[in-house]
C-alpha cells in the first residue's frame, strides 16, 4: 500500500527496521526506546516477529501504549504488547533472559524453602 504522495509501507518498514539495526550498532548492550506512530510500530513488530507485512494490521497499538521486544540482533521475543498500565522501568531494570523460554515463560522460578 502507498498513501498518495507518500512512501510505500514496505519502504516505511525497511526504514524503521534500519533504525533498530543502527541503534544496535551504536550501542551494543542495554535498552533502546523507539517512539513512533502505531503503524510504524506494528510494521517493526511484524518484521521482528517474522510476520508478513500483509498481516500487520491484525496487530493493535493504542496511543501511548508500550510494546517491548527482547531482541539480540537475530531473535526477537515479545515481552509486552500494547500495554497501557505497566511501568516501563520494570523492563529496563529487569534481568535479561538470554535463554529460550520454554512453556509459558512466566517469569522467575520461585523456590520455596520449607
Amino acid at each position: 500500500m502507498q498513501f498518495p504522495e507518500g512512501e510505500k509501507f514496505v519502504a516505511m518498514q525497511k526504514r524503521a527496521v534500519k533504525s533498530i539495526y543502527d541503534a544496535l550498532d551504536s550501542k551494543k548492550a542495554g535498552s533502546h526506546l523507539f517512539v513512533s506512530h502505531g503503524d510504524v510500530i506494528k510494521a517493526m513488530v511484524a518484521y521482528l516477529l517474522k510476520m508478513k507485512l500483509d498481516d500487520f494490521q491484525s496487530l493493535v497499538i493504542n496511543p501511548a501504549s508500550v510494546t517491548v521486544l527482547d531482541y539480540d540482533g537475530d531473535t526477537s521475543r515479545l515481552m509486552a504488547f500494547n500495554d497501557t498500565s505497566t511501568s516501563v522501568s520494570q523492563f529496563i531494570s529487569g534481568k535479561k533472559k538470554r535463554k529460550i523460554l520454554l512453556g509459558g515463560g512466566s517469569g522467575e522460578k520461585k523456590v520455596s524453602r520449607s
